[in-house]
């Protein structure tokens, strides 16, 4: 109809790529391909997305060689794009998309890709991009009765991956640093609507909730529905928790001028409408913009190539069980050879 510019897949593709020896990865790519060839398909790695680079079955694997992402960086594209972390600007807003499993199982892109997160941000031109958006697909904060990460208090999207004692590239730090407005996540079947929140605790702005806050607005938008159903929210609600709904739905983003953005979510079997936001900026932290310098990968020997992919082989497979709902280990996803200490400790 002409009314939509672009689509945001906040990760867990398919449910799984991989499944029926890649023939729902196949499937999938059939049924959004009439919404995928008339408007770019934007797209991050979520738990369901398990596996490495090169092994030739595993749903990364599919996600990768399926989805070819902006900049540039990955192992699989190179110097032609990169299906990790990236970003792009759409009209005022500058959009930057992640993988949250570099925090869980994804290990050897973490310190890449919190790096290139530092220089993007750094990097906006709020005169010309004055929004700045993120998206990935574990949240930092949610209210569901489940055991997931970001029911914990100190929940390692937010605080940082666990290591020695220590939190290794913490998120929300970042994100109040550099002004994010807007931060869209999924991994949650159910749908939740935050008040503007840093450090648990709710920044709302003076004017209104959403008039000029002090700290990013959070959105979980993971309702689109999977073969897992809903996930249930806790019977207290967070203070921080605005607006919850375990509806089947999707949402619409609509970037009105540089000072005004509209959010709503819609109910997925009648199209009513279920929740809305109006997001005010008018006053915005005062940034140097810097040219940003994208990470430029490696030329690599053949044998370097081997060994990149057995580490990643080996990682993944010592922390498997961390691409299951829920299924994260009190003492974090270190697998059994301190990898993360060996390269950034």
């Amino acid at each position: 109809s002409g009314t939509n510019d672009f689509i945001l897949h906040v990760g867990d593709i398919a449910y799984d790529l991989r499944d029926d020896g890649g023939k729902v990865s196949r499937a999938f790519m059939e049924n959004i391909e009439p919404v995928a060839s008339m408007l770019p398909y934007m797209t991050c790695i979520g738990n369901h997305e398990g596996g490495t680079d090169f092994d030739h079955v595993s749903s990364l694997y599919h996600y990768m060689h399926r989805f070819w992402m902006p900049g540039h960086g990955d192992l699989v594209r190179g110097s032609k794009g990169n299906s990790v972390y990236y970003s792009f600007d759409a009209g005022p807003a500058h959009i930057v998309a992640f993988s949250s499993e570099v925090y869980f199982w994804q290990q050897w892109d973490l310190e890449q890709q919190f790096a290139f997160l530092e220089r993007d941000l750094a990097a906006v031109d709020r005169k010309r991009t004055p929004w700045v958006i993120t998206m990935a697909h574990r949240p930092m904060y949610c209210s569901n009765a489940d055991n997931d990460d970001c029911t914990k208090e100190a929940s390692n999207m937010r605080t940082g991956f666990p290591l020695l004692g220590r939190r290794l590239f913490p998120l929300e730090e970042l994100f109040y640093k550099y002004g994010v407005d807007l931060a869209f996540w999924a991994h949650e079947h159910s749908y939740e609507r935050l008040w503007p929140v840093f450090n648990n605790r709710v920044m709302n702005g003076t004017g209104g909730a959403y008039v000029n806050p002090a700290a990013p607005v959070h959105i979980v938008a993971g309702a689109a529905g999977c073969r897992e159903h809903h996930d249930a929210f806790k019977g207290q609600t967070a203070n921080w928790s605005a607006f919850r709904s375990e509806e089947y739905g999707f949402g619409k983003l609509q970037l009105l001028n540089a000072t005004h953005l509209r959010w709503r979510q819609f109910d997925a079997s009648g199209g009513s409408l279920v929740d809305e936001m109006l997001l005010v900026k008018t006053q915005r932290p005062r940034l140097t913009p810097r040219q940003v310098q994208h990470w430029n990968p490696r030329d690599l020997s053949a044998d370097e190539i081997l060994k990149e992919r057995d580490s990643r082989e080996t990682i993944y497979a010592q922390t498997q069980g961390c691409t299951a709902r829920g299924a994260v280990p009190q003492e974090g996803c270190h697998g059994k050879a301190g990898w993360l200490a060996e390269h950034v400790v």
